[in-house]
Formats: structure tokens, C-alpha cells, sequence
């Protein structure tokens, strides 16, 4: 089973997705590697309201970890 890092990050990523998405039919924002202002804005929306770690960049934490030599 997945664990709570993993999901965690997946709903993260479908958030930050949703939001490009919503901001290509919203304000005809059509670079999807774009993290202006109005990216932030909603992002940061969605954060307070939800209480999730959206951010512009992706964790993947319990990869990095699989993979982390020590």
C-alpha cells in the first residue's frame, strides 16, 4: 500500500496539474511551465483552504528516500 508520503505527494501533484489546467481555460495561460504570479496566487489559495503542501516543485519523498545512500 502506498504510504502517507506518497500519497500525500500524488494529491499535491494532481493539485499543482489542476492548476495549470485551471489557469489555461481560466486566463488563457498557455506555458505550462509557468509559475507567475497568478500560479502562486491560486496555489497558495488552495494551500490555506485545504491545508496541503502544493508548491513548484515535486518531493516525491519517499523516492528520494528509497534512493538515498547514506
Amino acid at each position: 500500500p502506498p504510504s502517507a508520503h506518497s500519497l500525500r505527494d500524488l494529491i499535491d501533484t494532481l493539485l499543482h496539474e489542476m492548476i495549470h489546467a485551471y489557469l489555461f481555460v481560466a486566463a488563457n495561460k498557455r506555458d505550462h511551465d509557468d509559475h507567475g504570479p497568478l500560479f502562486l496566487e491560486k496555489m497558495n489559495e488552495i494551500n490555506r483552504a485545504a491545508g496541503t503542501s502544493i508548491s513548484v516543485f515535486h518531493n516525491f519523498r519517499d523516492e528520494v528516500n528509497l534512493y538515498r545512500v547514506h
